[in-house]
């Protein structure tokens, strides 16, 4: 029990401090007290963000966890599907987004929201993904240590659409709330 603690905590440190470091009065104070600019916080940001992303995976992957289910090739084979179709999902998701804005490498002048693309079914394709894929992993490596590092993770990530909606109406005004109205977050509506 000691160790799903222990991961969990972890787990819950790296979103509230990757949540923490986006929020705008921590951002702003934090640019202003070390002298950055938007796309050098970026770069930190993003930095920082994998940096604390690979310790809580290193923990959780050296953790002794227990199996819930012994896995199998029905474990393996669901998980595997879940697993490369989100990874097919983010990758068709990403053609709306650059790389180099993403990681804080090129500044972001993004003035227009962007409804092409998958962001045409879903608000957050990208948040879709790794839901899914957090689900494939569940599938594919059904150890209590897992499960817990994934739903923690599903949790968080709902939570970071839900402040980037925040983001992104300051951000676009009228313009996302129309958006919000027509397009649901995460399950595509389907067509009449």
């Amino acid at each position: 029990m000691t160790t799903i603690l222990l991961v969990a905590f972890c787990w819950i440190l790296f979103g509230g401090l990757h949540s923490a470091l986006i929020h705008v009065p921590i951002s702003s104070r934090l640019k202003q007290l070390f002298a950055m600019d938007d796309q050098t916080y970026r770069l930190f940001y993003a930095f920082f963000s994998v940096v604390s992303f690979f310790l809580a995976v290193l923990i959780m992957l050296i953790s002794d966890g227990n199996w819930l289910r012994q896995p199998d090739w029905v474990t393996y084979s669901g998980g595997a599907v879940l697993i490369f179709g989100s990874l097919y999902l983010l990758r068709i998701s990403f053609r709306n987004y650059s790389l180099t804005i993403f990681l804080g490498l090129a500044p972001d002048k993004t003035e227009k929201l962007n409804l092409g693309g998958m962001n045409r079914y879903v608000r957050h394709p990208l948040y879709l993904s790794t839901i899914l894929l957090l689900i494939g992993f569940m599938v594919f490596w059904p150890s209590d240590v897992f499960i817990i590092s994934c739903l923690v993770l599903i949790i968080y990530t709902i939570i970071g659409a839900r402040l980037e909606e925040r983001k992104l109406i300051n951000q676009f005004g009228k313009d996302y709330i129309d958006y919000m109205k027509e397009v649901p977050a995460f399950i595509p509506k389907w067509k009449e």
